[in-house]
């Protein structure tokens, strides 16, 4: 059956550096204004940028799907009487769930549809660009296009296909690839997939111009001059890490192997990324918060979010806004309900089996009473790390190619482990010892993605992926699809037929 989506692009907003004003609108006089963008090169950058800073809107990226209402989905936080309960319950037909599956579907297909528009520009009137320009910001428009696809699939269709490839033969998602106002029917999931690795390899093809690819190519004569632009550097006072580098996609493309169970090229594609970040350590690009002096220190100069070890965080200049509430005991002379707290218990049991010199406990959760605040991403004035939102990081890298080894090679799989403990500041006491049972090594997989990974948005497609039945968390409940798979937007279902 053929299955419609409504995109979101009647009123389409672009935020580019300099401004806030309507581009994108499906009016003639907002096409002419799109056209335009696209005669020079700063229109082009400007248009890249822009797509960067739609990401961080609290209906996607700067709270949805990072820190806030995913997490709450996970059973990081003590729902209580929160606001987020019902989401914590699925209970997806609560206007508070209802608003966040609206709001997540309607920007990421936003911010998709503008996705589109630059890629269809840069096919039109990317000869304007220095070729190590154009293909750059090709690479990371396709990355985008990508990552906001997976995070719907990851959303709303089914998980753990590992154990239930027959699930690749029911229709998914809708990929969307060209900007038009015509409806882009669903397609199986094997084939939605095959969309999206096609979007990640031509990605990588294109980041070969990337300054952080360690690949042998041979640069072309220009090359320095083009990538010495301030636009190759990342955004303010911080890195590429706050664009969809080439180190970036490789672990995207790790994550959609391993999400639809092919762990030989998810492991392959780890590999990848942890030599090319090793040669970057060497270079002295990239380093492990055990190696940055500022892990250790206190005050407006201290790195909460490990910064030398993110793959991909944005740049979200009004964090401290968002965020502003979550961590106050009250708010207008009220308990605050939907306060990011934890119980005592609850980190008690995640650091349990480790030491409590390990740099994750001590830097970036705080004591709150009896109970602790996650403070991984909290801002605080004049910080030097501030604003920053981790998506991606080195670490997860190694979790992926332990997991593709637990039964395979359980060894360096256990290698794999023990070496990010090393980074933690764990004593050697603490390792995993090499006899370890293939299921106890999951399930200290399982706490180390929880360790590294609160507050990016990640665990509860670990645990969707696993098809896990119950959470290591406040959690109970038995999880099956119902509870996993979250519904299509209402006005979804008014359109048409669905499947």
């Amino acid at each position: 059956m053929k299955r419609t989506v409504l995109y979101g692009i009647l009123i389409l907003t672009f935020l580019c550096t300099t401004s806030c004003e309507k581009w994108l609108d499906v009016n003639p006089k907002s096409e002419i204004k799109a056209d335009k963008l696209f005669d020079t090169e700063a229109g082009f950058k400007d248009a890249l940028t822009g797509l960067y800073i739609n990401m961080t809107s609290k209906d996607v990226y700067g709270a949805n799907l990072s820190w806030q209402a995913i997490e709450f989905m996970a059973g990081q936080y003590d729902g209580g009487n929160s606001s987020y309960i019902e989401l914590q319950k699925y209970n997806f037909e609560h206007n508070t769930s209802k608003y966040f599956i609206n709001a997540v579907w309607a920007k990421e297909y936003n911010i998709i549809s503008e996705t589109n528009l630059l890629l269809e520009s840069l096919e039109k009137k990317g000869n304007i660009l220095n070729p190590t320009l154009y293909n750059v910001i090709k690479g990371e428009a396709l990355a985008i296009r990508a990552m906001c696809h997976f995070d719907l699939i990851r959303l709303f269709a089914k998980g753990n296909l590992t154990d239930r490839q027959e699930i690749l033969a029911e229709p998914c998602i809708p990929y969307v690839t060209e900007y038009s106002k015509e409806i882009t029917d669903q397609q199986p999931y094997e084939a939605t997939l095959q969309l999206l690795h096609q979007d990640i390899n031509d990605a990588l093809f294109c980041l070969k111009s990337d300054p952080l690819y360690t690949g042998t190519e041979e640069r072309p004569e220009d090359y320095d001059n083009v990538t010495n632009d301030i636009f190759f550097k990342g955004t303010y006072y911080k890195g590429r890490e706050t664009r969809l580098s080439y180190p970036a996609v490789l672990l995207l493309n790790a994550r959609v192997y391993l999400w639809e169970g092919n762990q030989e090229k998810a492991l392959e594609y780890a590999k990848k990324l942890i030599e090319s970040y090793e040669q970057y350590v060497a270079q002295g690009k990239k380093r492990w918060a055990t190696e940055s002096s500022n892990v250790s220190s206190e005050g407006e100069n201290r790195d909460y979010v490990f910064q030398g070890e993110l793959l991909f965080a944005l740049d979200v200049q009004k964090l401290e806004e968002y965020i502003e509430n979550a961590y106050s005991e009250y708010v207008n002379g009220n308990r605050n309900n939907d306060r990011l707290i934890q119980s005592g218990q609850f980190v008690e049991k995640l650091f349990t089996s480790l030491s409590t010199s390990d740099l994750r406990f001590r830097k970036q959760w705080q004591p709150a009473g009896d109970n602790f605040l996650t403070v991984k991403i909290r801002k605080t004035e004049g910080q030097q790390y501030s604003n920053y939102l981790p998506l991606m990081r080195i670490s997860e890298a190694y979790l992926i190619a332990a997991e593709c080894l637990k039964t395979s090679n359980k060894k360096q799989a256990v290698e794999y482990m023990n070496f990010l403990k090393t980074k933690r500041n764990i004593p050697t006491n603490a390792f995993l010892p090499e006899n370890i049972s293939t299921k106890d090594l999951q399930q200290e997989i399982i706490q180390d993605y929880r360790r590294e990974l609160t507050q990016e948005g990640q665990l509860f497609f670990c645990y969707k992926r696993l098809g896990l039945q119950t959470f290591p968390s406040i959690q109970s409940d038995i999880m099956t699809d119902t509870q996993y798979k979250l519904p299509y937007p209402d006005i979804e279902n008014e359109l048409g037929q669905r499947e």
